[in-house]
């Protein structure tokens, strides 16, 4: 979902390079290259100190600005013929509910989707497909 659907890697790149200090842009693209939390954990140990309430107040913010993104040009457009078409549409996505549903309900396209797995059905796909 997250540069792909919307612009949203720039809040995301923002925000994991401030609480992991230490790890580089290009660092960070690579964990891209698959499930990003597998990836993000390979840094685990360079992430920042914080209470729970630190953390969930950065969260929030961080839920709030990802809600806004802009939906790239073409993809409502896409989404609508391939709905029409009677294509089954699923999210596939390891983004957290607390960043995926504001930002496909702001957007509209909540309604576009058949199915938004959980988290974990990415890591149950990648291990079935071994």
């Amino acid at each position: 979902m997250d540069g792909v659907l919307f612009d949203t890697i720039p809040y995301a790149r923002q925000a994991f390079l401030e609480t992991h200090p230490g790890v580089t842009p290009d660092m960070y693209n690579e964990i891209h290259s698959g499930n990003f939390h597998e990836g993000a954990g390979k840094y685990s140990h360079l992430r920042i100190k914080e209470t729970a309430e630190q953390r969930n107040k950065r969260n929030l913010g961080y839920a709030e600005k990802k809600s806004k993104s802009n939906i790239f040009d073409g993809v409502r457009e896409l989404l609508t013929q391939l709905k029409r078409e009677g294509f089954i549409l699923v999210l596939n996505t390891n983004a957290y509910d607390r960043n995926s549903f504001p930002l496909l309900e702001n957007a509209g396209l909540n309604t576009f989707l058949t199915l938004l797995p959980p988290p974990d059905f990415q890591k149950i796909k990648l291990k079935n497909s071994d």
